[in-house]
């Protein structure tokens, strides 16, 4: 995860950030958020799932994709909502510190990194345009193609198939086949069934003492969607429940200065509170003063994901922003107070 971003300081007043203003404010919050969230990366491509970005940035979902719109108009990022990938177009040479032209020196170190991160990048439709805008400028040794990529195992004697529809479950190349009466190829189900947003609501809505969702919304559908293309395991999803109905506090059983909270499922798998729930905090133990439950919540880059740490917490860590050792912000010592 990024420390810092580098924004130039005429970049409103050049003639992409005028463009951007005169967008409005929505456009304006995006494309600050673009370049400074913590899922972003030096290179300005990176998955960013849209509710991500609705509920870090504060806007509504027709908000975000009307911003987004307008920021591919002017040219500064693109989005593909298939893969969850956004482009900040010009944001490798801002991150680098190159003018308009210049290239990096060979030898320089971050030559490697940038190729390290570009290689390790899921697939997505950018990656191809990425190499020809800056391969000349950050010396990229080699060119990913996503339509390869995508169809790197399939038969060429194998029909192309149809372009995914966010939503559809794709076929895993190692999904067992078989032959039907007429010949044609059908796939056997798979060992462990994929659940389905339904089905993810209806284990919700078994669980005591949260609030039931009663209906299946656009954004709460789409948020279950990212989580199940995270976590496609439904072992995860029935650990993740029963560490929910489990705590006192998620599900009504304490009850505070406002009165008693009920998690609602679209909370749950907001970014942050998932990583807590799943870093313990909200356990009935860890919230009866039981810290040595606690684990680190510090959000790190797991493969294409941000996750909380999850590292056993450090005692000097504070209850309300568990940190291991490595991740624990350094405490300057007080000066003694001079005698007279």
């Amino acid at each position: 995860m990024r420390t810092f971003s580098m924004i130039r300081s005429q970049f409103w007043s050049g003639t992409t950030g005028k463009a951007i203003t005169i967008s409005g404010k929505d456009t304006r919050i995006l494309a600050t958020y673009l370049l400074t969230c913590e899922h972003a990366n030096m290179l300005g491509l990176y998955r960013l799932p849209i509710l991500y970005i609705a509920e870090e940035a504060g806007l509504k979902r027709k908000e975000v994709l009307a911003a987004l719109e307008n920021l591919k108009a002017i040219g500064f990022a693109h989005y593909d909502d298939g893969a969850e990938f956004v482009w900040v177009i010009e944001m490798a040479r801002f991150q680098l510190d190159l003018s308009p032209g210049e290239a990096l020196n060979e030898s320089d170190h971050r030559v490697k990194g940038v190729m390290k991160i570009y290689k390790q990048l899921a697939k997505n439709p950018f990656l191809g345009p990425f190499y020809d805008r800056y391969a000349s400028y950050l010396h990229l040794s080699s060119r990913r193609d996503f339509l390869l990529e995508s169809n790197l195992l399939i038969s060429p004697l194998q029909a192309p198939s149809k372009p995914l529809v966010r939503g559809d479950v794709p076929v895993h190349l190692n999904s067992s086949l078989r032959k039907g009466e007429m010949g044609e190829t059908k796939i056997a189900p798979e060992p462990s069934a994929k659940l389905t947003p339904e089905e993810v609501q209806a284990h919700w809505n078994a669980i005591p003492g949260v609030k039931p969702c009663k209906v299946l919304g656009a954004t709460i559908r789409d948020r279950v969607r990212s989580r199940l293309r995270e976590y496609p395991d439904a072992t995860w999803w029935e650990s993740l429940f029963q560490r929910i109905g489990s705590s006192d506090f998620l599900c009504g059983r304490t009850s505070g200065k406002e009165g008693s909270f009920h998690a609602s499922l679209d909370w749950v798998l907001g970014p942050k509170n998932l990583d807590k729930i799943l870093a313990g905090n909200y356990d009935s133990l860890a919230i009866t003063n039981h810290p040595a439950t606690l684990t680190c919540s510090k959000r790190v880059q797991r493969g294409q994901f941000l996750k909380a740490c999850g590292a056993p917490v450090d005692p000097r860590s504070q209850p309300a922003e568990p940190r291991c050792t490595e991740h624990l912000s350094p405490v300057r010592p007080l000066q003694e107070a001079a005698t007279c």
